[in-house]
């Protein structure tokens, strides 16, 4: 048997917005799980780290094409189950994502910002990149891992989000995401 945890995600939009569901390793696992404690759990195709909230656990046999929980965040649950509750009800009635609705009861200060930081990883400029691509490239080689924002301060006239999605495609940068309170 495995412990099954149905999450919101912070990085839900209302497109996608449901529970998803994650084991949890025995190795990760707290001495008690319950709904209401956050976690942080791999998401989307590149298993970004995200965090979320707990609002169900249930055992089951089941485990293929689950993820595991990457790790608990609380020992015990930040939001009672009244208010877990009420949240459910506030994004169906006013039209907002699980997360965004039960952040309000989230005490002050304990949701985890996320900061993404780029850096090169290629030593030599490849020939086929754009003026543009180059800028960044050579600028985060002199000037080490940077936020997409430094670099839209630094290139005004590119669109930064664009090119380094396209050149982390490529191989060419790599984004690290750092969760800090």
């Amino acid at each position: 048997m495995v412990l099954l945890v149905y999450v919101a995600l912070r990085s839900a939009t209302l497109a996608f917005d449901r529970p998803f569901t994650y084991y949890v390793p025995k190795e990760q696992m707290p001495e008690v799980v319950l709904p209401g404690m956050r976690v942080l759990v791999p998401f989307g195709r590149g298993n970004k780290s995200t965090q979320g909230i707990i609002l169900k656990t249930e055992e089951s046999d089941r485990r293929d094409n689950i993820k595991p929980v990457l790790s608990f965040l609380d020992a015990e649950p930040v939001i009672s189950p009244e208010n877990l509750r009420l949240a459910l009800w506030m994004r169906d009635k006013y039209y907002c994502t699980c997360y965004d609705a039960v952040r309000c009861f989230l005490p002050p200060g304990i949701d985890l910002k996320e900061k993404s930081l780029y850096s090169a990883l290629e030593e030599d400029l490849p020939v086929n990149l754009s003026e543009a691509e180059e800028n960044i490239l050579s600028f985060l080689k002199n000037n080490g891992p940077q936020t997409s924002e430094a670099l839209s301060a630094a290139f005004p006239t590119a669109n930064v989000p664009v090119l380094l999605r396209r050149m982390e495609k490529a191989g060419l940068v790599k984004e690290q995401v750092t969760s800090r309170p």
